[in-house]
């Protein structure tokens, strides 16, 4: 009998957001953008909403929802 494989991919794109925020002890909703070396890696909806996008440069989230 053959022996079968079983793999599961899990995809949570909002997971560094939600570990952030809730750190940061931040209300639900609040817009937030994480970078690293000067470049989005992850924002929040509220933040997307407001114009902030993953591989944008970290200026411009800020301009757009400042802290």
């Amino acid at each position: 009998m053959a022996e079968v494989i079983r793999t599961l991919v899990l995809w949570c794109p909002d997971w560094p957001i939600a570990a952030a925020s809730r750190a940061a002890k931040l209300p639900p909703g609040t817009p937030l953008a994480l970078t690293d070396r000067g470049d989005v890696f992850a924002c929040s909806s509220a933040a997307r909403a407001e114009g902030s996008g993953g591989g944008c440069a970290s200026g411009r989230p800020s301009r757009a929802a400042p802290p």
